[in-house]
């Protein structure tokens, strides 16, 4: 029956990718999905959940961590430069967030968005979200950020008139939308209808902004057929192209028009150094143009992506903005044995002062402080009954397992190292 269902799901045109059932999702553990809504289907009495499994890429922005820990200081400047975004008319900001491979960027940005949300929420900030994760390659395909980009604020909200105009009143989040879209999805429907329907929009949308900034038909080709994928937006031919500066300059004149209604805008773009020379510049010109607008950066070194990066930006980000407190930079560094802790707490549901410090020392020195490969250690000694009460009435090893000097047999590094490997193939 789950076959039968995801066939007839994915036998539609234009279906949004691999769609199964809730058996199906049940039993794909290691796998992250997104949840649509229930549909009615053939065969079945109660609605059927529909999920679709999200690729490797996709799953850099999956659920929060629930054993995140630790990062408090670079957590309260990003919540407190957020803050300082949102208030009536202030110029944008950029944040980044550095450190190596694994030590926890994606976890902290997708913490950070959660942290930010709460504090918006309370302050009743109604906030617009855009995430891309840039894939090795990125750096050779022109506005390649763009295309997720345009996608999410274009499908944001009609604009039927100028009355809209820098009206901070009307906004709503982003994800709104998305949530809805699948609401009145069923098997007896057209699904590809619903997806025409919502590229149509966004087309449509796109073309009402051109008209009212007075973009050129030709730039509005490009972000339409190159950047939107809609076949029927064809290239016209003109008498004169456009420099390549002034297309940069009409795409940034779009963002910020499309954004012009929300209370605050926030762009969270990971791994960065892999983004294209052109999608920099017209960050470059949303950065100084815009306003309640905060871009977050995860990446490993701010040096691997002077290439295609404008020097005499980054030099200003790091002097003239930094200055002026609009642009601010983080390392991640490793977690120490008392974080380490705290997270053998979480994962064992008690509290730190309840674990015993063998159990720190060990994982640390196994992981070397980094984050995944700890969560990852201490998920699987829970899961093999690696932990036990022990004599201090502290969680400590279950001395069964206690083979040599070197610690218990947890899995090593380089078991990890290939399990993360086979994690991030593409589904």
């Amino acid at each position: 029956a789950s076959v039968n269902l995801a066939a007839r799901l994915m036998a539609q045109k234009n279906h949004p990718g691999i769609m199964v059932d809730g058996e199906v999702h049940k039993q794909a553990q290691k796998i992250n999905f997104i949840a649509f809504p229930p549909v009615k289907a053939k065969g079945y009495t109660d609605l059927v959940p529909v999920y679709k499994p999200l690729t490797a890429k996709e799953c850099r922005w999956g659920k929060v961590n629930p054993n995140f820990v630790g990062r408090k200081e670079e957590m309260r400047k990003i919540c407190r430069m957020a803050l300082e975004a949102s208030r009536m008319d202030r110029p944008s900001k950029m944040f980044f967030v550095q450190g190596d491979s694994g030590i926890g960027k994606s976890s902290f940005i997708v913490q950070a968005i959660v942290e930010i949300r709460k504090s918006f929420k309370v302050r009743m900030v109604d906030m617009l979200l855009s995430r891309n994760v840039c894939a090795d390659g990125d750096t050779l395909v022109p506005f390649s950020l763009f295309r997720h980009i345009f996608g999410d604020i274009l499908n944001e909200k009609m604009h039927d008139d100028d009355a809209t105009f820098g009206s901070r009143s009307s906004s709503i989040l982003s994800m709104r939308g998305r949530e809805k879209e699948w609401e009145d999805l069923s098997i007896a429907s057209d699904t590809s209808s619903l997806i025409q329907s919502k590229n149509k929009n966004i087309m449509l949308r796109l073309e009402q902004i051109a008209d009212q900034i007075n973009v050129p038909k030709s730039v509005v080709e490009i972000v339409g057929h190159h950047l939107l994928g809609n076949s029927k937006s064809k290239m016209s031919k003109v008498e004169k192209a456009l420099d390549i500066a002034d297309i940069v300059q009409y795409m940034a004149n779009i963002f910020i028009r499309a954004t012009s209604h929300s209370e605050m805008v926030v762009l969270a773009l990971d791994d960065v150094q892999y983004m294209d020379s052109l999608s920099w510049k017209v960050l470059q010109c949303i950065f100084e143009q815009s306003k309640n607008l905060l871009i977050i950066c995860g990446t490993h070194a701010m040096e691997l992506f002077s290439t295609t990066m404008n020097e005499d930006f980054l030099k200003s980000l790091t002097e003239e903005y930094g200055d002026k407190n609009r642009f601010t930079t983080v390392y991640l560094r490793a977690l120490d044995k008392k974080e380490i802790q705290m997270m053998a707490a979480k994962t064992f549901t008690c509290k730190p002062q309840d674990v015993d410090g063998e159990i720190a020392t060990d994982v640390y020195l196994q992981s070397k402080g980094m984050p995944y490969f700890a969560s990852e250690i201490l998920t699987r000694c829970l899961k093999n009954e690696l932990v036990t009460k022990i004599g201090n009435n502290k969680l400590g090893w279950n001395k069964n397992y206690k083979t040599d000097q070197n610690g218990v047999q947890f899995p090593n590094l380089d078991e990890l190292m290939l399990q993360r490997v086979d994690n991030l193939s593409e589904l």
